[in-house]
This record gives C-alpha cells, structure tokens and sequence, in this order.
C-alpha cells in the first residue's frame, strides 16, 4: 500500500509540475506579443481608449514584462528538491519573487485594474 501511495504522489507530483511549465510557456508566449513594445497588439487592441494614457502605458508594460521574471523566481519555489538541497537559493528566490509582486506586478495590476472593461463592481 505504501509503495502505490508513493507512485500516486511521485506521478502527481511530475503532472503538477508539467501542469505549470506549460502555463508559464503559455505566459511567455503571451509576454513575447509584446517585445518590442507595442500598442496595437493583442489585448492592447481593445484598450485603444487608454493606451493613449502615459501611465497605462508604463503600468501594462512593467506588469507584462514583469511577468516572466515572476515566473522564474516562483517555480522553483514548489521544488522539494531545490528547498531541500539549495534552502538559501529557494530562500533568496522566494524574497525576490515577493519583491518583484510587491514593487513591480502588483502596483501595475492595480493601475491597470482601473481601467478594467468590467467597470466597477
């Protein structure tokens, strides 16, 4: 019983770890529309009311490009391995994964949450 416990932990262990490398290349599929900068690609599409707006602009582009650098410092974080082998680089990396969310995506969610197509709720 013990052994077939540990292959179901094992196998959903490498299907959650499939799960999310694929999401993040699917992120960074998204993150390369806009390299270079543009502002008539993809979502900015339907933002042409706001993309006109300096602040946007800066918010939506440091939240995309943002994106990536959150990615590769938080994947490792669900690394039993890394956590356990490395603990001062998963510890290094969880600080610059939070700090990267604190100073750069959030604030940048929050200006272009503003600008939402939902309106207020």
């Amino acid at each position: 019983m013990s052994s077939q416990i540990s292959i179901r932990t094992h196998w959903l262990n490498w299907t959650g770890y499939a799960v999310l490398l694929y999401f993040s290349y699917l992120m960074v599929l998204i993150t390369l529309q806009y390299v270079p900068a543009a502002l008539d690609v993809a979502f900015l599409r339907i933002k042409q009311e706001v993309i006109g707006l300096r602040h946007y602009q800066i918010a939506f582009f440091v939240h995309v490009y943002s994106s990536i650098w959150v990615l590769l410092a938080g994947i490792p974080q669900f690394s039993t391995y890394i956590r356990q082998r490395w603990p001062r680089l998963h510890r290094n990396l969880g600080k610059v994964y939070i700090l990267l969310i604190l100073v750069f995506a959030a604030p940048s969610g929050f200006v272009m949450g503003y600008y939402a197509n939902g309106g207020r709720s």
